[in-house]
């Protein structure tokens, strides 16, 4: 029996599509079978190589991560110019080799950065994340090679930038080779590099529960605000010398410049709003402590803190609307007194920078933020963000 030119025409479509690259079912579903792979997994470990895609920049030395269901991660560098990260469910810690120093997180959100250590390895860790990406299992995958593996190249794209696997189909399930992060267009007109990373040596094996708790190295020592400050050298000076008065002398006549210039104007700007004797007595309440001199005893060499009610007073003035950038500022910096602080007390000051930095005495004002920034004990803040401003 002989078929219509149409069957067999339709045959021949089914039997390109089944042998094409882009068309078979296996490929077409491997980011899938990739996400399912990860799910099942419950530790691994890989050794990562990132850089930047600019021109004179070249790839950083390797880490290799260490990852372990729920939440538990390592990453440990080759040497000792990077730092190193460990995390568990309920804290974080970064220590740097070179300098012995170290710092502990507990608060949920700067645990979780932590935790989002690279391009990719997060949604291997959580594959579930993949669902913030638009079109990620209807883009149709591109054959192309990775560091000399035979790879389909997936795009999953999202408002703030494009993500690029290299996945390679093997018996055992999809292996990753490379992520890339291309950003988005800025708004701001300044061009961000891409950023590439290489993963080799995946390993399955369970991690030992030792490897996510932090022990000190003999000579390594804490760093937060308080222990700054409170290591802050000091030559006493023994009252009541003609030295010891010109320095309080000196310290009292900084406050009193520092008032004019913080309180005195506050109040010309807001003098008919409700909330204006409550903030102006805390804004008043805060000069000593935005006083670097002011904190440090110069006979008993203690820091002085400021209340405990002080920061919670000035947060309620803010929701009942005392939003001025200075009087934010002021209620920012007091976490800087605080061995633990959180995201929320240092977005206070990052939301107003730009006002800040634009406004009436500009550097004044920078002189205190760039004071401040050194002071605060805010880890989850990324770097970067810190270098830009």
């Amino acid at each position: 029996m002989r078929l219509k030119k149409s069957v067999w025409r339709s045959v021949s479509v089914l039997v390109l599509l089944a042998t094409s690259p882009t068309g078979r079912t296996t490929e077409a579903s491997l980011l899938e079978k990739f996400a399912h792979k990860c799910r099942e997994a419950p530790s691994w470990n890989v050794v990562v190589v990132s850089g930047r895609s600019a021109p004179g920049q070249s790839a950083e030395g390797g880490r290799r991560i260490y990852f372990s269901k729920p939440g538990r991660l390592r990453a440990e560098p080759e040497g000792d110019d990077k730092p190193l990260i460990v995390v568990n469910e309920s804290q974080g810690w970064v220590y740097a080799p070179r300098d012995k120093e170290y710092f502990a997180v507990t608060e949920a959100d700067a645990v979780r950065l932590l935790q989002s250590v690279g391009l990719a390895l997060p949604l291997v860790a959580d594959p579930d994340q993949m669902e913030g990406f638009d079109e990620r299992l209807k883009s149709t995958p591109t054959p192309e090679p990775f560091a000399g593996a035979s790879c389909l190249r997936h795009d999953l794209r999202r408002e703030h930038g494009t993500l690029t696997l290299w996945l390679e189909d093997l018996p055992d399930g999809p292996r990753l080779h490379g992520a890339e992060w291309d950003p988005a267009a800025p708004s701001d007109g300044v061009t961000r590099p891409k950023q590439t990373e290489i993963y080799r040596d995946w390993k399955s094996e369970k991690a030992e529960a030792a490897l996510f708790t932090f022990t000190p190295p003999e000579g390594a020592h804490v760093i937060d605000a308080l222990s700054r400050r409170q290591s802050a050298k000091v030559n006493p000076i023994k009252a009541p010398t003609a030295d010891g008065h010109l320095t309080r002398d000196l310290i009292k006549r900084q406050q009193v410049w520092m008032e004019h210039q913080l309180v005195d104007r506050f109040v010309k700007r807001h003098q008919n709003e409700p909330w204006l004797t409550a903030a102006t007595a805390l804004l008043r309440a805060t000069v000593p402590f935005l006083c670097t001199n002011a904190t440090k005893d110069q006979v008993t060499g203690t820091t002085k803190r400021p209340p405990l009610d002080l920061k919670q007073t000035g947060h309620d003035l803010i929701a009942q609307g005392c939003d001025d950038p200075v009087f934010c500022f002021a209620v920012g910096s007091l976490e800087s007194f605080q061995r633990r602080t959180t995201r929320e007390d240092a977005d206070i000051v990052f939301k107003k920078l730009p006002a800040l930095t634009t406004g009436e005495d500009t550097a004044f004002i920078k002189a205190l933020i760039v004071s401040w920034l050194w002071q605060s004990s805010y880890a989850g803040e990324p770097a970067a963000r810190r270098r830009d401003v």
